[in-house]
């Protein structure tokens, strides 16, 4: 079946010249062709069909038809390789069905440590408003605790039995592949974070939100971004390297977060109550 990506626009990479047809089959009617580098409107991609290829939905001189997936690119590069390879660490359609089945797991998979950072903030925010430090700060150290058996198991599981996880969402084998390399090292990031929701909700309940929101959008801008793009430009035809770009970030925002706590505690004098 057709399903939809976002509206992209792509380049063919096959040297010489593409058909292109009215249908998703090499045995549909060609209406047209493209040269090498050529730039089309892609709107839609193909599961695997009978004839072994992917397609993709391309707008053609206005009309809608259908090019071989492994016949266009992401980057118009005359070193790029008829094989589709992308610029955006995928390799044509796989990239993007790796992206997606990967956003959804991890969502999934990060739904524990949220729900107990909710109540870390609230149990700090009882103990802190009573003087309880020493009361506020073992609920943080509860919290991270709990978050890490989740954290852990999730990451354990995606190293060895990735496949059993990405297989959920696709049949595909080459989207079921590519997610599972992006999903060995993005689930890492399921291990830092069970640090880092806390340490946030530790902040909020003590009434400072800024701090989170400052070392969130450092860790975001300077630090994943430029690791995806970076990344993608290294292994364009796996997902695997990309998958350390978030819990790298993360990591940059758990080192923020150590250094702020030791520099708050060396600041204050903390009064301890029973």
């Amino acid at each position: 079946g057709l399903g939809d990506v976002y509206k992209r626009q792509m380049y063919v990479c096959q040297s010489g010249s593409i058909n292109v047809r009215d249908s998703w089959t090499t045995g549909s009617t060609k209406v047209g062709e493209l040269s090498y580098n050529a730039s089309v409107t892609v709107t839609g991609i193909t599961t695997t069909t009978s004839d072994g290829h992917q397609w993709y939905r391309i707008k053609y001189k206005g009309i809608t038809a259908y090019v071989r997936a492994d016949l266009l690119s992401d980057k118009k590069d005359s070193t790029v390789t008829p094989g589709g390879s992308t610029g955006n660490g995928g390799n044509g359609a796989g990239g993007f069905g790796g992206f997606g089945v990967v956003e959804k797991l991890i969502v999934f998979a990060m739904l524990p440590p949220m729900a107990i950072s909710s109540a870390v903030a609230a149990m700090t925010a009882q103990n802190y408003g009573a003087g309880l430090r020493v009361r506020m700060n073992r609920c943080l150290y509860a919290g991270i605790g709990m978050a890490l058996v989740f954290g852990v198991s999730v990451c354990l599981y995606s190293q060895f039995l990735p496949d059993t996880l990405t297989g959920i969402f696709t049949r595909d084998s080459e989207v079921v592949q590519m997610a599972s390399g992006y999903l060995r090292g993005y689930s890492i990031d399921c291990i830092i974070v069970s640090f880092v929701f806390c340490i946030n909700a530790y902040f909020s309940g003590q009434g400072n939100s800024v701090f989170p929101m400052v070392h969130s959008v450092i860790s975001t801008f300077l630090f994943r971004i430029p690791l995806s793009y970076g990344f993608s430009l290294v292994s364009s035809s796996s997902l695997f390297l990309m998958g350390f770009a978030p819990p790298l970030s993360t990591l940059v925002s758990l080192m923020i977060c150590i250094g702020y706590m030791r520099y708050k505690r060396k600041k204050e004098i903390i009064p301890v109550y029973a």
